[in-house]
């Protein structure tokens, strides 16, 4: 075989990747909103000059990959979002190579996403760990809810979600943490101390703390309790819980870990609410994002070693009853 044929067959896929490779970050960003005013405030640039550029990687594709609605709004197609993942991965792989270069992979920021309940028990501790062996890693504790979690993460915008509720597009690796139940809390001078319940019903007489309308902590729909207060965030609920005039149903491993002066009443936890750890493929044997994963399990069993006594007295349940 010549130089020249050698040649040319080398860099042949770079020659044709070169025809279009400066189109493919407005062809995301275009992909990724399905909305041309919002990707043109995103790269800083108008909507007609985007619109014009994904035409031209069209052409240069010989392939559609927008379905056209209006003027504005652009819906992928089938080969749209098989070359928008693969877009996507070209990126990313690039980054890591940046990153790997200049010695950045367990350096700077990871950015993870945790409720605040999940981010208490078990992200802080985690990031305790994660300290000790990534000194440089800057984590970052975002919260948004699951579905834009998941957006984020497709986008690279973020490295880690902990998912409680929402689906995980089949494009994510998604993997079981924990599962944290829910129980009733009281404050150390409630009445329910000295006369312990023995049914959900010996509990209706009292007031509850609970979060706003629509949000559920698990309690039955079918008995009707009063709620005297409504809170957003589950530490004030647990503040509040622990004064000692209301009733709260509080994640267990919360309670237990946080330190709350709550007591847990001697009824079998309400429900359960799984945990997941969200993320993209993993591209490496070891990365920021496996680094944090192994200190989040690290940072769970250790949880579930730990007993409540410290908190419920000697007569309160442990955390596996």
């Amino acid at each position: 075989m010549s130089e020249q044929q050698s040649d040319d067959g080398s860099l042949a896929p770079v020659r044709r990747l070169a025809q279009f490779w400066n189109w493919l970050p407005v062809f995301r960003a275009v992909a990724e909103s399905e909305h041309l005013p919002t990707a043109a405030r995103e790269l800083a640039t108008s909507a007609p000059g985007l619109s014009r550029t994904v035409r031209q990687l069209e052409e240069a594709l010989e392939q559609p990959l927008f379905d056209r609605g209006n003027a504005r709004s652009l819906a992928l197609n089938q080969r749209g979002r098989v070359f928008l993942q693969y877009v996507r991965d070209a990126m990313r792989r690039i980054d890591d190579g940046l990153q790997a270069i200049h010695e950045m992979t367990f350096r700077g920021p990871v950015r993870i996403v945790a409720s605040h309940s999940v981010a208490m028990t078990y992200l802080l501790p985690a990031l305790e760990r994660l300290a000790e062996r990534c000194p440089e890693l800057r984590p970052e504790i975002l919260t948004m809810d699951d579905q834009d979690a998941c957006i984020a993460l497709r986008k690279g915008s973020i490295d880690l979600a902990l998912i409680e509720q929402g689906e995980v597009p089949d494009d994510l690796t998604v993997s079981w943490l924990e599962s944290s139940s829910y129980s009733i809390y009281c404050g150390a001078d409630h009445p329910l101390v000295r006369s312990p319940p023995k049914t959900l019903e010996d509990c209706l007489p009292y007031g509850f703390v609970a979060p706003p309308a629509g949000i559920t902590d698990g309690w039955p729909a079918n008995l009707r309790r009063q709620v005297h207060l409504r809170v957003s965030a589950l530490s004030m609920g647990a503040k509040v819980c622990a004064s000692g005039r209301l009733l709260a149903v509080l994640p267990d491993d919360f309670a237990i870990d946080a330190g709350w002066k709550v007591r847990r009443l001697p009824l079998s936890p309400l429900s359960e609410q799984p945990i997941f750890v969200a993320h993209r493929p993993l591209l490496a044997e070891r990365d920021r994002v496996t680094e944090t994963i192994d200190a989040l399990r690290a940072a769970v069993e250790q949880l579930n070693q730990l007993m409540p006594e410290r908190f419920y007295g000697e007569a309160s349940p442990s955390r596996n009853d």
